[in-house]
């Protein structure tokens, strides 16, 4: 009777050991499977959490990409009005160059031009009714613009009718220093240049031999300030072919005189 209490004993702990262990293992098994599904949750929520920031960002790149779209599309509006206007401001620079060389082909046509023209260039009685004559050459400024004859170097040679210089009839030098009006003003002016050797008219129409007239003078223009050199060469045939003024001399002969002239003058 004993020993079967004790059996029964023994079976009755066994059970209740077996129970309990069961109940702990359960136990154990729900806490790790809280603790699981806390994890889970956890990474689920840090999941889902990136998951919005990412959305976010992504909403913010393309917001940013629109913006950026619409300053692009700004920017290309802004360099074609600047195209347009550098077109614009090329087309106006044009327009003024081509201005301003219309003004300087005006102003350079409107400078002093003092001339020796042969038909300005003669032989003139002293008076009205005189014998005597003069040799008298007469510049004139045919510019627009006032003109300053500076220096004047001429000589006048007399020659055979095959131009062999005979002798040297006058050579002159001088720096007038004159101012002559130009066209543009109300009173076009001249300067006459008049010899001091006299000729006996008779002499001059009947003669035969040549005359030969070279000159070399400067002169400037009152804007410009700039000194221009002029040399001429002028013959005369004698009174019976030409009257009483020069002409101007031929190339082929040009040459030999303008020879002579440097000679004497540029030693």
């Amino acid at each position: 009777m004993v020993y079967a209490a004790i059996a029964t004993v023994l079976s009755l702990l066994v059970i209740l050991f077996t129970f309990l262990s069961t109940q702990a293992k359960e136990r154990e098994n729900k806490d790790a499977e809280d603790k699981l599904k806390s994890s889970v949750k956890e990474v689920s929520d840090s999941l889902g959490e990136s998951l919005k920031k990412t959305s976010e960002v992504i909403e913010n790149i393309n917001s940013l990409g629109d913006s950026l779209n619409l300053v692009k599309k700004d920017l290309k509006g802004q360099v074609k009005l600047m195209e347009s206007s550098i077109d614009e401001a090329k087309r106006f620079q044009r327009l003024i160059d081509e201005q301003n060389e219309r003004d300087r082909k005006r102003f350079d046509l409107e400078s002093a031009k003092i001339v020796s023209y042969s038909s300005n260039i003669e032989f003139v009685p002293i008076n009205k009714d005189s014998a005597e004559y003069v040799f008298r050459h007469r510049f004139i400024n045919e510019g627009q613009r006032n003109g300053t004859l500076l220096s004047i170097k001429s000589m006048l040679l007399l020659t055979d009718n095959q131009f062999n210089i005979k002798k040297e009839i006058f050579i002159y030098q001088n720096d007038p220093n004159v101012f002559i009006a130009g066209k543009g003003t109300k009173n076009q002016g001249i300067y006459d240049y008049w010899s001091t050797v006299k000729f006996e008219k008779e002499s001059l129409k009947n003669g035969s031999d040549y005359m030969i007239y070279i000159v070399r003078y400067t002169y400037q223009d009152e804007a410009l300030q700039k000194v221009i050199e002029e040399e001429s060469a002028h013959h005369w045939w004698g009174a019976a072919s030409q009257d009483f003024t020069f002409s101007t001399l031929s190339s082929i002969h040009r040459p030999k005189f303008l020879e002579y002239f440097k000679k004497e003058f540029d030693k």
